[in-house]
């Protein structure tokens, strides 16, 4: 029943079909428990299979441990709710440290970072920091993908390495949720518009060809050593979050945080962005977003 009730979720949208698999894949680790009386089951059953997991190289990293917890927790909680037991579960250990708190630009600072950068770089950094594009993602995107009638971007593709790992190329995402549709400005779009056309790519190098991952990074930081900001985060993926931080303030619902960012499941947001999470209006369109940076 409970499955069943986990396959109702997916079927809603509620979670991806990658994160059922995932929640399947967990739930057959119970099976030494199939023996035991529900009413009889205790935390120090499920700590147990949480304790016996195994990595690669030993055990199971604290991430895995933590997945694990969550969807035990939520099995437990579930139990009680359908009268199959009446036990109080406590938490259980995961043996995760304190999660370290993500470094946050103000808006103030990614507008110098965006006035530091030179030619394409500035319409790079303004696109990161309002659609949250990851820098595998803002490199890879093609002209293709930008519609300008409807002023929005598709998220289709991401650089990667190549199957024997020599050479970056551009291919489908490594997940089904990190394709997903994007609104930006009119003034982001007028932008982009301006930008020269030197092949499919929106950004390249001036022969056309695919910005390598270390040019990316010194053109970025290069930017942030001139506008003078004491940049405490990798510069790229700060831009990451600090769009999420903009999505947040815009948009009150979590799920819709979610799709925007590209991540396979709610957990995974709500995870990372814990401390952020703030009740606010509801959802605007990219000139809201984007009209924080004045774009």
């Amino acid at each position: 029943d409970y499955v069943r009730e986990r396959e109702a979720d997916c079927t809603r949208g509620d979670i991806q079909q990658s994160h059922l698999d995932q929640i399947c894949v967990q739930l057959r680790r119970l099976r030494p428990l199939h023996e035991v009386d529900v009413a009889d089951l205790t935390d120090n059953h499920f700590q147990d299979i949480i304790d016996a997991l195994k990595g690669k190289r030993g055990p199971a990293m604290p991430r895995t441990r933590q997945a694990y917890a969550v969807e035990f927790k939520r099995l437990q909680k579930w139990l009680r709710r359908k009268g199959h037991t009446k036990t109080e579960f406590g938490p259980l250990k995961t043996g995760q440290r304190r999660k370290k708190v993500l470094w946050m630009p103000e808006p103030e600072e990614v507008q110098r970072v965006m006035e530091s950068a030179q030619g394409q770089w500035r319409t790079m950094i303004a696109l990161m920091a309002t659609t949250g594009l990851r820098a595998g993602e803002v490199r890879a995107l093609r002209w293709d993908a930008v519609d300008q009638k409807h002023r929005r971007i598709t998220v289709q593709e991401a650089v990667k390495k190549s199957a024997r790992g020599r050479r970056e190329e551009v291919g489908e995402p490594k997940r089904d949720a990190s394709v997903r549709t994007i609104q930006i400005s009119d003034a982001l779009l007028e932008q982009l518009k301006q930008l020269p056309k030197r092949g499919g790519l929106v950004f390249s190098r001036e022969s056309g060809a695919l910005i390598s991952a270390d040019y990316f990074t010194d053109q970025i930081q290069k930017a942030v050593k001139a506008s003078g900001v004491e940049w405490r985060g990798t510069p790229a993926h700060s831009f990451r979050h600090f769009a999420y931080s903009l999505f947040m303030q815009e948009f009150s619902n979590p799920k819709k945080v979610q799709q925007l960012m590209g991540h396979a499941s709610i957990t995974v947001t709500m995870d990372i962005y814990t401390h952020l999470f703030v009740e606010d209006e509801d959802a605007r369109d990219g000139n809201r977003i984007a009209g924080r940076l004045g774009l």
